[in-house]
């Protein structure tokens, strides 16, 4: 299948709407981490320099665990759309230039959504005792969640990520995956040593590599960790658009090779590991450094994300993946409704984790109609519409 044709198919076809599926999988699988903070009024943070958090019971600990492939997810599906998009755009006679500033423009607009928008969110769920209990976290001097900050989170690391690979975007694949490779290596060699999480690192280190506080600047997502996947999804895009089987078996071939990675690298508990098993329980080998991604934290998420992707390909079109289907087409409009939602809700409501689940579905079905809506107003407006920025 052709470049043209491939997208000439449009929302309709099976390549597109396994996309969405996923998407809108790790979307709604996200909102289970944010109920927990907002409603449950616990959350993990897994930090390089400072221990893992403890979890009492396998139950907290697996609501934690699954909720770790969305971010993975969401870079590397961005990743797939730039490609699909440019793409596109080529094929109806847009220079690379244009394409080039839409990113830049769309990554920029994300920077002041997240300071607009999501970070008040953040706020009231604080306000509101969220995220009171951490796990035994103990995070070093300056870096507890009191607030205001310049808080610099995941749409700041999407954003980020956006406007660095509006440019690697045109360059040959063998330097897209060099960028990939590089990233992950960057982080594994020239992350700071564990005795110097309490140093005050300057903003730029901050917001390239190394998460933390500094003063009142805050950052959980930096940009230079967070390339790996958004390349590997660039990639993996144009593997889609010469051939959507071969790049569906691919995934799973790939996705497994992860997996098998992952067991080796976290087994030796040497290189990859930013924090080594605690012990020989099951918990201990899952538990792993987020921020930033360990090299074994991004072998299983994007492992289990890839095979997930295989897989949802074959039942995309499924009736009972429609509420999927239309969080994956308003992935935004879902992130910054539900962000909202949760915290409004968590200011009226405190439950254990197990009540905690009915909220999460209970928002999901609230959302899937204005979600649906929102997405054929979007598909409605000319390719030229602020709103298809969004």
């Amino acid at each position: 299948m052709s470049a043209n044709e491939a997208m000439a198919t449009g929302p309709s076809s099976g390549r597109l709407l396994s996309i969405d599926v996923m998407r809108g999988f790790i979307i709604a699988l996200m909102a289970l981490d944010h109920a927990s903070f907002f409603i449950a009024k616990r959350h993990a943070s897994e930090y390089w320099g400072v221990g893992l958090p403890v979890f009492p019971d396998g139950f907290s600990f697996v609501t934690r665990l699954v909720t770790h492939l969305c971010a993975p997810g969401f870079f590397f599906l961005m990743g797939v759309g730039m490609t699909l998009f440019a793409v596109k755009r080529r094929d109806t006679g847009m220079p690379q230039k244009r394409i080039r500033r839409y990113f830049v423009v769309r990554g920029l607009l994300i920077l002041l959504i997240q300071q607009v928008l999501e970070n008040p969110a953040w706020g009231v769920g604080i306000l509101t005792g969220g995220g009171a209990q951490n796990y035994g976290v103990k995070l070093p001097p300056g870096t507890a969640t009191g607030f205001p900050y310049l808080s610099l989170t995941v749409l700041f690391g999407l954003g980020t990520a956006l406007l660095t690979c509006a440019f690697v975007l045109a360059w040959r694949t063998w330097l897209v995956i060099a960028v990939c490779v590089g990233s992950v290596l960057v982080t594994a060699f020239f992350l700071p040593d564990p005795s110097n999480v309490n140093v005050a690192h300057s903003p730029l280190l901050r917001v390239l590599l190394i998460p933390g506080i500094t003063g009142r600047f805050s950052v959980l997502y930096p940009l230079v960790p967070w390339l790996a996947p958004t390349c590997l999804g660039i990639v993996f895009g144009r593997i889609l658009l010469r051939d959507n089987r071969a790049a569906m078996r691919l995934a799973m071939k790939l996705g497994c090779a992860f997996l098998l990675a992952f067991v080796a690298l976290r087994s030796m508990s040497g290189f990859g590991n930013l924090h080594a098993p605690a012990t020989g329980a099951w918990m201990d080998f899952f538990n792993l450094t987020k921020y930033p991604p360990s090299l074994v934290f991004l072998l299983l998420t994007l492992g289990v994300d890839l095979v997930l992707l295989a897989v949802l390909s074959r039942v995309a079109r499924s009736s009972w993946l429609r509420p999927l289907r239309a969080f994956g087409r308003a992935p935004l409009f879902f992130y910054l409704a539900h962000l909202w939602l949760l915290a409004v809700l968590g200011a009226l409501l405190v439950t254990g984790l197990v009540w905690m689940y009915v909220v999460w579905l209970g928002v999901c079905a609230a959302l899937w109609p204005a979600c649906s809506a929102y997405g054929r107003f979007k598909a409605s407006r000319s390719s030229d519409s602020f709103w298809r920025l969004l």
